[in-house]
């Protein structure tokens, strides 16, 4: 092993036996949300042949769907598959990867579009970056969110010039970011202490000309390629004729000029090469699966798994996602107390995910997209393209980063009590069946088993005593039968904020 293999190594948890505590925060990261199967299973195996497991299963991929088909069949898929699929590691990465690499129906109107780009996200959850960033690029759902399908070299008579979409959010948001970074995510400052810029203007010109000549899948071949309208179907296609000739400026002084086809891979090796890659996608993927403050230790132990697998392969994608789920900083809260920097509020899909899981629940998903949507989070229509909160907000008032807070105001937090309310009373579409009989049977044996199971099951131990003792309060005075104590428990503890925090 290369000696960055043995220092991404170091920072990996040594394999030991795992808690039930340990088992349910470590699935929290890792799915989207334990099931009291899974949880025994981990229990059993460990982490690292737990991933292992993941990486080699086969993917569930989203249904085909059509133009006609609806959005809500479309994000109902989405909610079958994130709380039934057995492939839950690849599915939240996914997840994660689409909230980064964005496209939203707002502007694509076209669920087709959609499924199809939630397979490529799917596809290559668990593959290298750089083919992702390909994947992505050649998208007929990219090409369209982000105008890069049907871009045209310039026209000087008509004073036209390639479309700059694409190419500005590739580098700000894809890959790179604003501004140069350190390989432990903080900036690197001028001698004046000012962040200093990745690229320039000229360098997204640069790029936008090397994004020209792409089109859309075309139905049938032709002698005379030409401009295909929207189809979904594979990825864009070449016509070499409308593609932007002359010197390109890309990353760091770096230029290209060899034909539309070997320019992108040039230009997709300049943006995936870059040193900026490792640490920008390794903080969006702490950021989504374990933490939204990270420290900069993490961040560098991250980014040095993308640099090298310690294989000498950069950009591997299992090798970054082990790294951010067996650091040490992610594992420290199994075994001791939160910091209060730790953990992340938890978005409304994984809020509702988180619940349905931990009781077995089988769904359709016929239904749920409604409750998702009152909680601001509309799956797969996101209001821009910048995702439904930046990676950058903080709380009103607060240094540390909360990205999904930016989604919490008063009716977003009423909607998820009435998600948590018809949860645990029977409101939900009567496709989505949860199984609370282990819940009845610990509240039939007492108060106190049913909020230790409760502590065990949604909260990984780590209820506050306060919170406890209220719990026991509710209970006392409620005086119901075991099932609808066991169900205004669940209720109370699903509405607290000690749970919507996932930690």
């Amino acid at each position: 092993m290369t000696l960055a293999g043995q220092q991404q190594q170091s920072a990996l948890v040594a394999a030991a036996p795992v808690s039930n505590a340990a088992a349910v925060r470590f699935l929290e990261q890792a799915t989207f949300g334990p099931t009291p199967g899974e949880v025994a299973h981990v229990q059993s195996v460990g982490f690292d042949a737990w991933l292992n497991e993941q990486f080699a299963m086969k993917p569930t991929q989203f249904p085909n769907a059509s133009d006609r088909t609806s959005l809500e069949a479309v994000q109902a898929s989405f909610f079958n598959i994130a709380v039934n699929a057995p492939d839950q590691l690849r599915q939240r990465v996914a997840f994660a990867l689409g909230q980064v690499m964005v496209v939203s129906d707002q502007k694509l109107d076209n669920r087709a579009a959609i499924a199809s780009y939630q397979r490529v996200l799917v596809t290559g959850a668990f593959g290298n970056y750089r083919q992702l960033l390909k994947d992505v690029t050649l998208s007929p759902a990219m090409g369209t969110y982000l105008d890069m399908a049907n871009n045209v070299k310039e026209d000087p008579e008509a004073g036209t010039a390639p479309n700059e979409n694409y190419a500005r959010e590739v580098l700000q948001l894809f890959s790179v970011g604003l501004v140069k970074l350190n390989s432990d995510g903080t900036p690197v400052l001028d001698t004046g202490g000012k962040p200093i810029a990745t690229y320039s203007q000229e360098t997204v010109e640069g790029f936008a000309h090397v994004f020209t000549g792409w089109t859309y899948p075309s139905k049938r071949r032709s002698k005379f390629p030409t401009l295909n309208g929207p189809l979904y179907t594979g990825p864009l296609q070449l016509v070499e004729s409308y593609h932007q000739g002359g010197t390109k400026q890309l990353l760091d002084g770096a230029t290209v000029s060899q034909g539309a086809a070997a320019e992108m891979e040039v230009a997709l090796d300049n943006i995936a090469g870059h040193p900026n890659v490792g640490p920008f996608i390794g903080t969006r993927l702490i950021q989504a699966l374990v933490k939204s403050n990270p420290s900069p230790a993490y961040v560098q132990r991250v980014a040095a798994a993308f640099a090298n697998n310690g294989s000498g392969q950069r950009g591997d994608m299992k090798a970054v996602i082990r790294a951010v789920l067996l650091d040490a900083e992610a594992r420290a809260g199994d075994t001791q107390a939160a910091a209060a920097s730790d953990g992340k509020l938890r978005e409304p899909v994984l809020y509702m995910t988180r619940l349905m899981r931990a009781f077995a629940t089988r769904t359709s998903g016929v239904g749920l997209p409604y409750y998702a949507q009152s909680m601001r989070q509309d799956v797969f229509d996101a209001p821009s393209v910048f995702n439904f909160y930046p990676p950058s907000y903080k709380p009103q008032g607060y240094t540390l980063y909360g990205p999904e807070f930016k989604l919490l105001n008063s009716p977003s937090v009423a909607s998820r009590l009435n998600f948590a309310w018809d949860f645990a009373n029977g409101g939900l579409p009567n496709k989505t069946l949860p199984n609370f009989t282990p819940l009845v049977a610990a509240a039939t044996a007492g108060d106190a088993a049913l909020v230790a199971q409760l502590d065990a099951t949604l909260m990984h131990g780590t209820m506050p005593d306060g919170m406890k003792s209220t719990l026991a309060t509710a209970l006392v005075s409620s005086g119901a039968a075991p099932r609808e104590r066991a169900m205004l428990a669940l209720y109370l503890v699903a509405a607290s904020p000690a749970f919507n925090i996932q930690r």
